[in-house]
């Protein structure tokens, strides 16, 4: 019962945090939703592709030997990913994202 009251101000930001992540999950399900799949062939579009392509994004692959690859790979390397290897790797783009972010 304790996590209902919000008695103090860092609850507070915790839950309005929550609320705003709820919110655009809910956008995101929503815009899902409500665009069709474009289905150009006969063959059927891999269902992570279209949920990519209903949230207005773009998927490029990076290829492999380029500066960025390269970072990419040096850093799972070096991050304790001695285990890991790297198949592939995408850039995604989301249509407006990028003037609206700020770091």
């Amino acid at each position: 019962m304790e996590n209902f009251i919000i008695d103090t101000e860092d609850k507070l930001k915790d839950k309005q945090e929550l609320i705003q992540k709820l919110v655009g999950i809910n956008a995101a399900n929503d815009a899902i939703k409500s665009k069709p799949g474009a289905v150009t062939s006969d063959l059927k579009p891999n269902p992570v592709d279209l949920n990519y392509e209903r949230l207005n994004c773009n998927m490029s692959a990076i290829q492999k030997g380029s500066e960025e690859f390269d970072m990419i790979e040096k850093y799972i390397a070096n991050g304790g990913g001695s285990r890991l290897e790297m198949v592939d790797c995408f850039n995604i783009t989301r249509d407006g994202e990028a003037t609206s972010f700020n770091p």
